[in-house]
């Protein structure tokens, strides 16, 4: 099966099994808290509610500043969800008891759980992803649950739809990034740095997952790059919409490195999930 058909065939696989989840209407607050990795569907969730429901009620944090800074000291929390890619990490126990405790409801996504914490949150909602490609999975899944309670609007239904038929754009998507594809495939195993724009981070995820050689950079580390950089490759994954706010950055970056940029002419908000499509190209696989 050439690439871009089985891409193609996993978007789809992805966007059926999200579409036959029950996700519920979450009233009040939401506290979600992501272990590791997962923070790249977390984030999708947390935006897509934020942007496509302009709520302001959301909270986004890992799993231990969830539980020990913002659920004791506020009861402004209704549910509680935590996004994990590993079924056995200790973090969702840690997110889990003091919520249970306090009486919010717990949601949990993951591949299916350890027994030992299976056990241990009987009482929490567990949506348990597929497992094949749990931080892709979780993070379409992550937007399409996001906007199916969210109020009718211009954007929000250009985005329902862009979600909902994602797989139709792999063609037009692989035809326009092929030659980025091929010069991020150049990089693999270099143990290059790479960076990405607070909105392109899920993507940032997914490359350190894919090539564990990478050295990731958080976005705000950047320009002190750029003062004490050495000549090499520099991987950016940001959106064409930042592009005029990276301008100087970008500039100052260039006297420093050669910068491999992976600018994503998209909506921010989906922008993510087509740098995965684009990494599954090159590597092979999604995460």
């Amino acid at each position: 099966m050439e690439g871009k058909d089985w891409i193609k065939e996993t978007v789809k696989e992805t966007l059926r099994w999200a579409k036959e989840r029950e996700w519920p209407s979450l009233q009040g607050g939401i506290a979600v808290a992501f272990c590791g990795e997962a923070m790249g569907s977390a984030h999708l969730y947390y935006w897509g509610l934020r942007l496509a429901s302009w709520r302001d009620d959301v909270v986004l944090g890992d799993c231990a500043t969830i539980a020990s800074e913002v659920l004791p000291y506020s009861d402004n929390y209704r549910s509680l969800i935590i996004f994990s890619l590993d079924p056995g990490d200790p973090a969702i126990l840690y997110a889990y008891d003091p919520a249970n405790l306090s009486g919010l409801e717990v949601f949990i996504v993951s591949p299916r759980l350890a027994p030992v914490l299976e056990d241990r949150v009987e009482p929490a909602w567990i949506l348990q992803l597929p497992g094949k490609a749990p931080l892709f999975e979780s993070s379409i899944a992550s937007l399409f649950w996001a906007f199916r309670h969210s109020p009718e609007g211009v954007r929000v239904s250009r985005l329902k739809d862009e979600v909902e038929n994602l797989s139709s754009s792999v063609e037009g998507l692989i035809e326009a990034y092929s030659e980025i594809a091929g010069k991020l495939g150049e990089t693999v195993g270099e143990g290059l740095p790479v960076a990405a724009s607070p909105m392109m981070m899920p993507a940032l995820a997914s490359h350190s997952m894919l090539d564990s050689s990478i050295r990731p950079i958080p976005y705000w580390a950047l320009p002190s790059l750029a003062r004490r950089g050495k000549r090499e490759k520099l991987i950016f994954y940001y959106t064409s919409v930042e592009e005029s706010f990276y301008r100087r950055l970008l500039f100052n970056l260039r006297t420093k490195y050669n910068i491999l940029e992976v600018r994503l002419n998209t909506d921010p908000l989906t922008a993510p999930l087509y740098a995965m499509m684009i990494q599954a190209l090159v590597f092979g696989r999604f995460v």
